[in-house]
């Protein structure tokens, strides 16, 4: 599996998407539509959108809506802040999952 990396120096505003999966260590902002893969947020990755992906694993900071269609994870080291939303479809076993 083919997976996109945004490095810690990088900043982007506005739309990320595309097939493949992504691993996020950098700053976005606006919105993350990775809807048939992953979306990890790594430890130093800090995002203020909106995010769609099959799984997605957050060990960052996300501000935003999550829409998920299998998981989402939050690992312990990992924050939501401002009372997102997330939805997980039915489709395949959906489900949430926080990491202690």
């Amino acid at each position: 599996m083919e997976q996109a990396t945004i490095g810690r120096s990088l900043v982007i505003k506005g739309e990320v998407s595309g097939s493949e999966s992504l691993y996020i260590d950098g700053r976005i902002e606006g919105t993350i539509n990775i809807a048939e893969n992953r979306v990890t947020i790594g430890r130093n990755g800090v995002v203020a959108a909106n995010i769609s992906g099959r799984e997605v694993v957050i060990l960052g900071k996300v501000t935003g809506n999550v829409q998920c269609l299998d998981r989402l994870d939050i690992r312990s080291e990992g924050r939501r802040c401002r009372h997102p939303t997330h939805q997980c479809g039915r489709r395949r076993g959906a489900q949430r999952q926080r990491a202690s």
